[in-house]
């Protein structure tokens, strides 16, 4: 904890595992590579409120930029979106904590790089449970991604390894 403090910022990357397929890339070696709604990097930045210096309970609100890619070395086909996080969460004594929330991802876009029609997806709402231990945290997010041209909805759940910095 830190006694006396009611703000905190947080900032981290995430390495989350995946589910659902969104699209599979052929290369000309004869390989593919599948690329998963839930996968990717994010980096994010946030605040974290809590309404006493004391209090085991806060908020935290964050938002950032998760992106995922293939080994093309010729085009720069990912996912790409904007995820933004509402996370309520409780601190132990001894610095575990547990927490969970709503997510809500935008701006999700597959970027085909010419190679195939880049496919835009349905803004998604869902839901986040972590737990952790001070710094680092076990999360996992589920959601679904539904395409804007009235394709079907895939799984965009993730498990991830989140490292939390406060300032």
């Amino acid at each position: 904890r830190w006694p006396g403090r009611k703000r905190d910022s947080a900032a981290g990357l995430r390495h989350p595992r995946h589910f659902g397929d969104v699209a599979t890339v052929a290369f000309t070696d004869g390989s593919s590579q599948d690329v998963h709604a839930g996968q990717g990097i994010s980096g994010f930045v946030g605040g974290q409120l809590r309404l006493h210096p004391l209090s085991p309970w806060s908020a935290r609100v964050t938002a950032g930029y998760k992106y995922v890619t293939t080994k093309a070395s010729n085009a720069d086909i990912g996912l790409g979106r904007v995820p933004l996080e509402f996370i309520g969460s409780y601190r132990f004594d001894n610095g575990a904590r547990v927490g969970s929330g709503l997510v809500y991802h935008t701006a999700i876009k597959l970027n085909g790089d010419g190679f195939f029609e880049d496919v835009k997806f349905k803004d998604a709402v869902g839901f986040r449970v972590e737990a952790g231990w001070r710094w680092i945290l076990l999360s996992y997010a589920g959601l679904d991604y539904k395409a804007r041209n009235g394709g079907g909805s895939t799984d965009a759940s993730s498990v991830g390894i989140n490292l939390i910095v406060g300032f």
